[in-house]
Formats: C-alpha cells, sequence, structure tokens
C-alpha cells in the first residue's frame, strides 16, 4: 500500500513537474517573437536591396511591377532549440524616374511555422509594408534607403496551453556601394546602417498574463561587405550574377534579455545570441524579353544561435509608362479658374493591443474625408473634416464585444495671413467640432457622448534664412461635454495647445522638422481637474523628384508625459506617450497622389498614490488617396 502510495507521489511530482516545465517555456518562446519578427523585416530588406543591384530596367522602360517568393529555413540554437519554415509573398511597384533615381513600394506578407523541441509550436501571420529609393550619386556610388513595416500576429501553443500575441517592426536605414574595381566584373564595397523598433505585445495563457503590459526594443545594425556583379550575354540575353558577403553587428538593446511580463511582475530571459552576423549571397537576373526578367538568389545568415537559409524567386515586368497615363479624363486642373478643390479620402485603422480575453482585441475602422476648397484669388480656404468610426466593420466586431462607435464633423475657416516684412507671415484658423460617440456595453447599457469644441488657432511663420525657417501654432479652445451616464454630468473643458519649433532644409530633398508641443487642460465639472502635456516632435521628410515623399515621426513625452491634477492640486497620473509613424506617399500624377501610413504608439500610466505602472499599445494604419481639380 505504502508502495503504491510513493509510485503516485513521484508520478503525480513528475507531471506537476512536466506541466510547470512546459508552462516556463511556452512563456519562455514568447520571448522569442520579437526576435523572429525582426530578423523577417531584415531579411526583406536584405532581398530588395540585392534584387535592386542586379535587376536592369532601362529609363524609357521606367514603370515596372514585381512578384516575389521567398521561402527560407530557420535554426534556432539558443535557450530554446527548434526550427522553423517561412513562406513570403512581395508585390513591388517601381518607378525609375530618370536614370539615377529609382522609388518603389512593396506590400507582402506570409506565413511562418515554427517548432520548438520542447515541444512549442508557434504559428505567424506576417504583413509587411515598405517603400526604397535608390540614388545614383555617380557611376561607382550609389545608396539605397528602405523604411519598412513588419506586422506578425503570433499564436504559440505547448500541451494544453496557448497565447497569441502581436509583434511588429518599424526599420529604416541606408546602404552605399561604392565601385572599387572593374577588373573582374564590378567589386562594390558596400555599408551601411539600420534601425528598427521593435514592439512585444500582450498575451495571456494558462499562468500568465500581461495585464496590458507591453515592450520595445531598438535594434541598430550596421553592416559591411563586398559584392561582386559579373554581366554576361546568353543569346543575346542578359545576365547579371551577384555575389556577396556581409558582415552585421547587432549594437541595440535587442540583444540583451527579453522582458517577460507575469501578473504585473517583470521576468528577464535569455533568447538568441545574434550579436555577430555573417551574411553570405548569389543573386541572378536574366532578361528573357525586353521588358520580362526573372532573378534567383540564395542566402545565408550565421550566427551564434542562430542561422537561416533564403530562397528566392522573382519575376519582373517593365513597362515604358503607366497603364492609366495616356488617360487624362480625371484632369480638371485649371490655373485660370478661382478654386482649386483638394479631396483626401483615407481608410484608418485602430487596433489596441488588449489581450484581457486571451485574444488580440477587435480593429475598428474609419472612413474619412478631408475637404478643402481653396480660394486661389482670396486670402481664405475653407475645410471641412469628418469620419465614423465603428468595430464592427470586415466581421472585427468579436462576440459579446461592448459596441463603441464615435462620428465627427469639422467645418474649419483657414486664414491664409499677411506678411509682416520680409521674413514674418502672421496667420491661423477658425473652427467648430462637432463628435457623438455611441457606447453598449457587455450588459447592454448605452451611453452617448457629445462634444461641441470652439477653437482658434494664430500661428507664425518667421524665415531667418533659406534654410532655416521658425514656425507654430496656437489652439485656444473650449469643449462643451453632454454625457448620459448617470454619474457624469455636462461639463467644460478648457485647453491651449501650443506647438513651435524649426524647419531646416538640410538640402533640396530632405527636409527635418524639430517641434514642442505643449497642452494645458482644464476640466470644470464634477472632475475639476487639470493636466498638462510636453512633448518633443520631430519629423524627418525626404521629398523625391517626381512629388513623391517618405516621411518618419515621432512623440517623445518630456517632463514625464501627461501630468494629471486632482482638484486639490496634487498630480494623481502621469501618462508618457510614445509614438513612430512612418508614410509613404506616391504621386501619381499632378492631380492624383496615394499614400500609406503605419503608426506604432504606446502610453505607460503611472499612478502616483501606489506607483503601479501600467503599459497599453495601439497600431494606427491609414491608407488613402488625395485627387484635385479646379472649379
Amino acid at each position: 500500500m505504502k508502495k503504491n502510495i510513493l509510485l503516485k507521489t513521484i508520478f503525480a511530482s513528475l507531471l506537476i513537474s512536466n506541466s510547470l516545465f512546459a508552462t516556463e517555456n511556452l512563456n519562455n518562446s514568447l520571448g522569442y517573437l520579437t526576435d523572429i519578427n525582426l530578423e523577417e523585416n531584415y531579411t526583406i530588406r536584405k532581398h530588395i536591396r540585392n534584387s535592386l543591384q542586379t535587376e536592369n530596367v532601362s529609363q524609357e522602360k521606367s514603370i515596372y511591377n514585381k512578384l516575389d517568393y521567398i521561402h527560407y529555413h530557420d535554426k534556432y540554437e539558443g535557450h530554446l532549440n527548434g526550427k522553423g519554415k517561412n513562406n513570403l509573398y512581395l508585390a513591388t511597384f517601381g518607378h525609375k524616374i530618370n536614370e539615377n533615381d529609382n522609388i518603389g513600394l512593396v506590400i507582402g506578407g506570409g506565413e511562418h511555422k515554427i517548432n520548438f523541441n520542447n515541444p512549442i509550436k508557434i504559428k505567424r501571420q506576417s504583413l509587411f509594408v515598405g517603400g526604397y529609393y535608390s540614388h545614383n550619386f555617380s557611376k561607382n556610388l550609389n545608396i539605397i534607403s528602405i523604411l519598412s513595416y513588419d506586422y506578425s500576429h503570433d499564436s504559440t501553443k505547448i500541451n494544453n496551453n496557448s497565447s497569441t500575441s502581436p509583434a511588429m517592426s518599424l526599420s529604416i536605414g541606408s546602404h552605399l556601394n561604392y565601385l572599387l574595381t572593374n577588373t573582374f566584373g564590378n567589386l562594390y564595397l558596400n555599408g551601411g546602417i539600420d534601425w528598427s523598433k521593435i514592439f512585444q505585445g500582450t498575451y495571456k495563457n494558462g499562468t500568465a498574463d500581461t495585464k496590458k503590459n507591453t515592450e520595445y526594443y531598438d535594434s541598430l545594425r550596421p553592416t559591411v561587405g563586398l559584392n561582386n556583379i559579373h554581366s554576361f550575354k546568353i543569346n543575346d540575353k542578359n545576365l547579371n550574377l551577384n555575389f556577396s558577403a556581409n558582415y552585421e553587428k547587432e549594437l541595440g538593446n535587442i540583444k540583451n534579455k527579453k522582458i517577460l511580463w507575469n501578473n504585473g511582475k517583470r521576468n528577464h530571459i535569455n533568447t538568441l545570441n545574434k550579436d555577430d552576423l555573417i551574411n553570405l549571397g548569389a543573386n541572378a537576373n536574366l532578361e528573357l524579353t525586353e521588358n520580362f526578367q526573372v532573378g534567383i538568389n540564395y542566402n545565408k545568415l550565421l550566427s551564434k544561435d542562430y542561422k537561416q537559409d533564403i530562397y528566392g524567386i522573382n519575376f519582373l515586368y517593365a513597362m515604358e509608362k503607366p497603364i492609366l497615363s495616356g488617360y487624362n479624363g480625371l484632369n480638371f486642373l485649371d490655373k485660370n479658374k478661382r478654386f482649386r478643390v483638394s479631396t483626401n479620402i483615407m481608410l484608418e485603422t485602430e487596433d489596441y493591443d488588449d489581450n484581457s480575453a486571451g485574444t488580440a482585441g477587435s480593429t475598428a475602422y474609419s472612413p474619412r474625408l478631408i475637404l478643402v476648397v481653396n480660394d486661389k484669388k482670396g486670402n481664405f480656404s475653407y475645410q471641412m473634416d469628418t469620419f465614423y468610426k465603428t468595430e464592427d466593420w470586415f466581421g472585427g466586431q468579436k462576440n459579446k464585444e461592448p459596441k463603441d462607435t464615435n462620428r465627427r464633423i469639422n467645418p474649419q475657416i483657414n486664414w491664409k495671413g499677411i506678411q509682416i516684412g520680409d521674413n514674418l507671415k502672421i496667420h491661423g484658423y477658425l473652427g467648430w467640432r462637432n463628435q457623438v460617440r455611441k457606447q453598449t456595453d457587455s450588459k447592454g447599457n448605452h451611453f452617448r457622448a457629445v462634444t461641441d469644441s470652439y477653437r482658434i488657432a494664430p500661428g507664425i511663420n518667421y524665415i531667418f534664412n533659406k534654410n532655416i525657417t521658425f514656425a507654430g501654432s496656437t489652439l485656444l479652445a473650449m469643449d462643451e461635454l453632454n454625457n448620459t451616464q448617470a454619474s457624469v454630468e455636462y461639463s467644460h473643458n478648457y485647453w491651449m495647445e501650443n506647438i513651435y519649433g524649426f524647419r531646416f532644409n538640410l538640402n533640396k530633398n530632405l527636409i527635418l522638422t524639430t517641434n514642442i508641443y505643449r497642452l494645458d487642460k482644464k476640466y470644470i465639472g464634477t472632475s475639476n481637474k487639470s493636466a498638462a502635456n510636453t512633448q518633443f516632435r520631430p519629423v524627418l521628410r525626404y521629398n523625391f523628384i517626381d512629388g513623391s515623399y517618405m516621411q518618419l515621426q515621432g512623440r517623445f513625452a518630456l517632463n514625464n508625459g501627461e501630468r494629471v491634477k486632482s482638484r486639490t492640486g496634487i498630480v494623481a497620473t502621469n501618462n508618457e506617450e510614445t509614438r513612430y509613424t512612418a508614410t509613404i506617399g506616391h504621386k501619381f500624377t499632378d492631380y492624383f497622389t496615394a499614400y500609406a501610413e503605419v503608426t506604432m504608439n504606446s502610453f505607460k500610466k503611472t499612478k502616483n498614490i501606489d506607483k503601479t505602472i501600467t503599459r497599453e499599445s495601439r497600431t494606427l494604419g491609414k491608407v488613402g488617396f488625395i485627387y484635385n481639380f479646379d472649379i
């Protein structure tokens, strides 16, 4: 009898130990998701750079479309051992602006399956959006710049425990290629640097819960190497071969231990040692016809804990001009007419990383219209900004999830201003905003909040010289709020928003703006509180020759972010916002421009009473187009 009890005790202990071990491995595997997302982003960026060096699109064949298939194998040898397979599909829309300038938009995604030996299974669905710009300074020197965003929805599972979690990375970087010699092929020395901001979202499984706490990491990765391009003629067909060897060094904190939240506590774990990476590659591109090219490539990535074999094939079709370039039926621009109408139509998305139910929260969608009528012969323009936001489109509303809708109309009169002297200009606008938000909670209770906002915003521009301008505005506003919730009565907000800074024209294409933002707000009503918020908001924009552009923006909290004071003047909370926004715009014609934008946004909230800290994050997406015409 005692022997049976002893055996049962040992068996139960083994089961508990295995269960705890499995849960620990599941939690630890979540630390790998940021590494996996980052390497996928860098893999695609390397593929774009390698392809651009071997593709041959003449200036006459200025428009090209390309389809890429990339398959790669991963091998993990760090804290957890395992293997992975990934299939990626990319579509590129490129434009050869002239002999020296080349731009393109890349969009795609795929599926990634990883099996760790514990056993842990990870399944990823990813979306990639990026843009590149290639410029030849001379026959011997070229630069390739890439802005890219990689989002993945990751599902991890071990035994009966599972979790879903998002991961994303926003990257920007430039690489130079310098021709050393053309004695045997063209031998290039290449080098550059990439920077990424990587986000690890919330997760929830049988034992661990981040409780909305999220983490950000940074990657700073310089690269140096050699590549040798050989060009051949095969039956009058051009063949380009490219052999490359590169060394990469990881300098960001992504190489350190990862932070895993478990019921409000931060834990540190080791994942991968990939501080030093070697990348070996071979690419081939063959022109089958005057307009059609096919390319293949192989790359191998080596590091201490991570190895990767990459196989790719692509098809490129070049055209002399866009399909609709000869169609001028929508071109109603006429400089002799008085009014220029600009219609900015977009679809915005907003997705909070809320894993309180064990799965990612639903996405809110907002169709939005900004209509501007500019009086070219007068001193005013007239603007209307309106949107409608809901979560129940495209099957996004989850079962029993509370409903939340929001709509806004915002008419505004813009005063172009007057010139005072040679350098100073004063301008501004006057507007009214009506916003209605309707909510239904999980119990069916209805709430309706209406806000009427009256606003006036004088602004100035002072030109120091052709390269430096000081500009900004002060927004003075009053909000009237009505809320149907029993505990919230009619109230007012008074607020002042200042944003001032310097604009630097670094060269004819590159513009840097450094703004300081300050918001002061006073709540009059039952809360009777006040708030102040100071931020640094830089903007870096590159304008291409044809009117297209790339832009990177940031928001960084100063003085602990938004400080909310109670009616007695005690600071109750500090809310620090960090935001990274990447925008790519492509000008098709003088009257039509399309654009895409992605924002990674996080909030760190500190309660001063008990010093508790919570983090909340969201992803904002935007696609749209601007159409201009004269009346």
